[in-house]
């Protein structure tokens, strides 16, 4: 099974070194904080428990469109 690791680099510089032992997938993202809260169930992820309840109770009653 391969290593799965998520890294958060501090902004105190501006190069990054990177090195591995053998066969490596790297992939890099950027994205501004979100500075909220995260709740996910399943597929739904929200910012409180009462929207997760809300989208689940939408998906129950059909109001996600046809798929």
């Amino acid at each position: 099974m391969a290593a799965q690791h998520l890294v958060t680099f501090a902004h105190d510089g501006d190069t990054i070194a990177v090195s591995a032992d053998a066969d490596a997938f790297l992939v890099f993202g950027h994205a501004d904080p979100i500075r909220e809260s995260v709740v996910s169930h399943g597929p739904f992820v929200m910012t409180t428990r009462q929207e997760i309840h809300e989208a689940i109770a939408d998906y129950q009653a059909g109001k996600f469109g046809g798929f």
